[in-house]
């Protein structure tokens, strides 16, 4: 079934939806798990061609981190005796209809075939042959689902593209069906619904029935004999320097419920993590090059186009309306309403001048050695003019500050970034929490730098 924005919704071969599948329709929410329709003993012909391998595939495949991941996952399997004979320890196929994205894909995973098609042109029968289908991976377009997004929803075939899964369950047999499935979007997956059409061929969500969409595709799943359990994770609890909230599905054919990992990380002041039942998240200082350059989210077109020319690195400036919203908001949270902000100053003197900086959360749980240091040379770059004038007014503009808030600050022109704390004592400062990612409420983690 497809994205509605009619009355009548129609499956992907132009049959019309079940009558009372629009009455019963609920929400499902952030998590959740649902029990497969059926689960019939899978009956298996002989092999035409010889004993019959165990193939992966990763769709929608990209730079090659869900495959990785998969293969350090198969071969721990193989480790414990857990593989049956002849399952695939790697992916064996990745599928994208962006050629750039295959070869970067190609160059971390070398021993895997490309197909630079695009999925609704893969034959999942012809690929496979003979073969079983032990595990399929999918990461369909995110960008129509998420909040994120600053323009308007202008292509219904992007937001169907989950909708392929229900094509290659239907062009398989029984016994050729995937074992095991993942899929990985944004939460707001959960919310996908029909579309209202605006004119112009743009759209917008129908609230009225959000997660409707959701709740058909998860269901025509379920058809298929696959018990469904989705959830949130963050990525930052189970060791990776980011807070980017993700929603992981898993669907699987034995009629069992889906068993998720314990967090192995936690927030540096949790019990959990002082007791130390769990480690400290790791932080964004782990992972950031601060040689790198870092132009202003403040140029105008035409500086950002004179910085390209300049460096070679494309940039877009000024930034989507909704992303200068979430900024703003963060500003505000992180460092107008904070009662110690986490700032770093273009500004090294003059009235009101107030720095300051994450080494004494840093020292609360990191061993002086181990942290990665920010030296006051290291932290400079070229920065474009602009003031605490300009954060105030930018924060008024996206309707986040009453403009009769504003105050007056007097604009500098610096030529370095530097971080200076209060009270600096001689130490460099660092950057102690896990990355941010952009969420639906704006709020943002500064690193200002």
């Amino acid at each position: 079934m497809l994205d509605s924005v009619d009355e009548k919704v129609v499956d992907l071969f132009g049959h019309e939806a079940d009558e009372g599948e629009d009455r019963t329709w609920r929400p499902l929410g952030s998590s959740g798990f649902v029990r497969a329709a059926k689960v019939a003993p899978i009956v298996v012909p002989p092999p035409k061609n010889g004993p019959r391998k165990y193939r992966v595939v990763d769709s929608f495949a990209g730079f090659g981190g869900a495959s990785e991941a998969i293969k350090q996952a198969l071969e721990r399997l193989a480790a414990a005796g857990l593989l049956p004979e002849g399952h695939s320890r790697d992916v064996d196929w990745a599928v994208n209809h962006d050629e750039l994205a295959l070869v970067m894909h190609a160059a971390n995973h070398p021993n895997t075939i490309h197909l630079p098609h695009n999925v609704w042109k893969v034959s999942m029968r012809e690929l496979l042959g003979d073969d079983f289908f032990g595990l399929l991976w999918l990461s369909p377009d995110c960008r129509d689902h998420s909040p994120a997004k600053g323009k308007p929803i202008t292509s219904r075939s992007v937001r169907d593209l989950a909708w392929v899964l229900i094509r290659w369950l239907k062009e398989l047999p029984d016994w050729q069906r995937p074992y095991t499935i993942f899929l990985e979007n944004v939460p707001a997956f959960t919310k996908w619904s029909p579309l209202i059409p605006t004119g112009n061929g743009e759209y917008i969500r129908d609230k009225s029935r959000e997660g409707q969409i959701f709740h058909r595709f998860v269901m025509a799943v379920a058809k298929f004999g696959y018990s469904i359990g989705w959830q949130e994770l963050e990525a930052c609890d189970y060791g990776t320097p980011t807070i980017r909230k993700r929603l992981k599905m898993v669907f699987r054919r034995d009629g069992a419920r889906i068993a998720w990992p314990a967090p192995t990380h936690g927030a540096p002041t949790s019990d959990d993590v002082k007791s130390g039942r769990l480690k400290p998240w790791p932080v964004a200082a782990d992972i950031v090059d601060f040689d790198l350059p870092c132009p202003s989210i403040l140029m105008t077109k035409e500086e950002a186009k004179a910085y390209t020319k300049e460096t070679g690195i494309r940039i877009i400036r000024p930034l989507a309306t909704n992303s200068e919203a979430r900024i703003a908001k963060g500003v505000r949270r992180y460092v107008v309403d904070e009662a110690e902000p986490f700032i770093a100053t273009l500004n090294h003197d003059g009235e009101g001048f107030r720095g300051h900086c994450a080494v004494h959360r840093a020292e609360q749980r990191r061993p002086q050695a181990d942290r990665r240091r920010i030296s006051a040379r290291r932290a400079t770059d070229r920065a474009s003019p602009w003031s605490r004038h300009d954060t105030i007014g930018a924060i008024a503009r996206c309707g986040l500050l009453d403009p009769e808030q504003r105050r007056p600050a007097r604009a500098h022109r610096p030529e370095h970034v530097r971080t200076w704390p209060d009270g600096w004592d001689g130490d460099e400062p660092t950057a102690d929490t896990p990355m941010d990612t952009v969420f639906a409420d704006g709020t943002v983690q500064p690193l200002f730098l």
